[in-house]
């Protein structure tokens, strides 16, 4: 379930040029800030915010189900992508 979503930061790294919030649409791509182009997917039928918890489960804005983790989080809040 969570396979796209662990090619999302090497895609960040290659692709994106600013740090906007990621958001995802109701196919599951995701995007960053108004750009055009998906930098990446998550498994979800709900569109919106990306945001992760002090636990580090990552959820769309409005949703209780998680669609994905990210391991040594301490802190909740709206993910953003990685810039070089």
């Amino acid at each position: 379930m969570y396979k796209g979503f662990w090619l999302l930061p090497g895609v960040l790294l290659s692709f994106v040029s600013s740090a906007d919030e990621l958001h995802t649409n109701a196919f599951g791509d995701v995007f960053n800030g108004s750009s055009p182009f998906y930098v990446g997917h998550v498994d979800t039928s709900t569109e919106g915010r990306l945001w992760c918890n002090a636990f580090g489960d990552i959820f769309v804005e409005g949703s209780p189900f998680a669609v994905g983790h990210l391991d040594s989080v301490t802190s909740e809040g709206v993910l953003y992508p990685i810039v070089a």
